[in-house]
């Protein structure tokens, strides 16, 4: 499991101006109905959806099956087996006027699940912390997309699912059962669509299966409608609900699901999983150009430590010269600053240029005295060069009274998205 660096739940829907201001018109009870009114007219299919996400993608393997999903509270990875993967990825992009309204362009995303072959199984489900009745349970919907390099059987596409307890009591659980929605025993005629996001709607009239129901056993029924479902149990609740694919899709499948949505009684719960926007520069510093053997990768510190920092021992008369890689280790195309940070010396001279194609270009200048901006997708760098001489006065006062000269110039970089993102390395050098 991969270890997240920041999460968030948010929620976002008309009802929230009105929990707030009491339905008493104000300019801010107008600003808080006119910006719900843009959202629900923005969003994809589901209404009022709580997006649940993490800024960094997240990993589901067989090892974690029924594990609570780090960030995605009350989400849990379910029965995953074998090579079969769960991932919060932007893969697959499938967005909510929610995410859209909250954070633009910053945050997308779904759930991704992939298998290899016949014997994996891949899953997630909401265990509800508090049951909903069976029958204010009226139906929803959730997207899904099935990938055309998928190759096992085309009409097979991810399915939904409810485990239901029969007489309402938690305490025994030796009488639920689940329902699962298949698109093939809905009319969705095969092949499914590939490539493409597709809604699946489900009402009273939905065919849903069972394994283990009462009365029903082992013995799976593909012709029973939620209303009759319903009308059997009368007093049961639903306890967890979940989308899974595979067990006996031979071959590979490789897909999304996104945008669940429950309605129940009066109200729905809808969840947008998307993966949070993340920004964070990374500076190294090294001897070489070759950025592998540079210090202070994944090092992020708001000041210049002995990880972050190369020193040169040079003659009077002999420059030092380092290099810096300005690397974007975010999940965002950002615009990342480098530039000079601290004091400089009036005995050194210092020329800095950016690697571009090859090529030096000298930005002295903008890296001493403002910043050199570059655009950098993520995982991307752009390199520098430093080169460091004493100036010829300098050099005078060594050669004649044999003074030490010391100096470290120090380096920062910053994200122009999120100005609180920043990361320092140094060059120090002693002229002797």
């Amino acid at each position: 499991m991969k270890k997240i660096e920041t999460n968030g739940t948010i929620r976002w829907g008309l009802n929230t101006c009105y929990e707030r201001r009491r339905l008493r018109l104000s300019p801010g009870l107008l600003l808080c109905m006119i910006t719900a009114f843009m959202v629900s007219t923005l969003q994809l299919p589901n209404a009022f959806a709580e997006v649940v996400g993490s800024s960094e993608a997240l990993v589901g393997s067989s090892d974690d099956a029924y594990t609570e999903i780090p960030g995605l509270s009350g989400f849990y990875f379910w029965d995953i087996r074998n090579s079969a993967t769960v991932e919060l990825s932007n893969t697959y992009d499938r967005r909510s006027g929610e995410s859209q309204a909250l954070y633009g362009d910053n945050a997308y995303g779904s759930l991704k699940y992939s298998m290899t072959d016949g014997s994996d199984k891949a899953g997630i489900a909401h265990v509800l912390s508090s049951p909903i009745a069976f029958g204010d349970y009226t139906g929803g919907s959730f997207d899904w997309y099935r990938a055309s390099l998928s190759d096992n059987p085309p009409a097979q596409s991810p399915a939904f699912f409810l485990t239901v307890d029969v007489d309402g009591d938690l305490g025994t659980d030796d009488d639920r059962f689940g329902l699962k929605y298949e698109a093939v025993y809905n009319g969705v005629s095969s092949p499914v669509p590939v490539d493409s996001w597709e809604t699946a709607m489900i009402s009273g009239t939905t065919n849903l299966w069972s394994w283990n129901a009462p009365e029903v056993g082992d013995r799976f029924v593909f012709n029973i409608t939620l209303d009759d479902w319903k009308t059997e149990y009368p007093d049961a609740v639903i306890t967890i609900f979940g989308i899974d694919s595979g067990s006996g899709w031979n071959g590979i499948f490789e897909g999304a699901i996104d945008l669940i949505v429950l309605d129940y009684g009066s109200e729905s719960l809808a969840f947008d999983f998307e993966l949070l926007p993340s920004f964070r520069p990374d500076l190294t510093v090294g001897f070489r150009l070759n950025e592998n053997s540079h210090k202070g990768d994944n090092i992020y510190k708001s000041t210049v430590t002995a990880g972050q920092r190369v020193s040169h021992m040079n003659a009077f008369n002999e420059s030092a010269t380092s290099y810096f890689a300005v690397e974007n280790d975010g999940n965002r195309t950002d615009t990342i600053e480098f530039r000079a940070s601290g004091i400089r010396n009036k005995d050194i001279k210092t020329n800095v240029y950016k690697i571009v194609g090859g090529k030096f270009r000298n930005v002295s200048g903008l890296a001493l005295r403002g910043g050199v901006l570059s655009i950098l997708n993520p995982s991307e760098s752009v390199k520098f060069k430093s080169v460091m001489k004493l100036t010829r006065s300098a050099k005078n006062k060594v050669r004649r009274r044999g003074r030490l000269v010391k100096f470290e110039q120090k380096y920062r970089v910053k994200s122009m998205l999120e100005g609180s993102k920043l990361d320092f390395a140094s060059s120090r050098v002693h002229f002797k």
